[in-house]
């Protein structure tokens, strides 16, 4: 079996006996309070990159407008010049 680089405790997890596992870590109110703080942030930068989504999918759709406007004007005015 390969040697894992990531440490349990003080032990490397090589050293711990297969099927053990280690106990459990209650989370006082600080571990509590960081969680929070976290998904907050996560939270908050998926609203940012909806927002920022959202404007660029409608800068995409006015200019889309702008130049079929112009491509609709260019024909028209095609249309109208009298052909030699």
């Amino acid at each position: 079996m390969a040697t894992r680089n990531r440490t349990h405790g003080n032990a490397p997890l090589s050293d711990v006996a297969p099927g053990t596992r280690p106990a459990r870590r209650t989370f006082g109110p600080d571990d509590e309070r960081l969680n929070d703080d976290i998904n907050g942030l996560l939270r908050d930068a998926a609203e940012q990159r909806e927002r920022r989504t959202s404007a660029a999918l409608a800068e995409d759709v006015a200019s889309s407008r702008r130049q079929f406007d112009q491509v609709v004007a260019l024909a028209r005015a095609r249309a109208l010049k009298p052909r030699d």
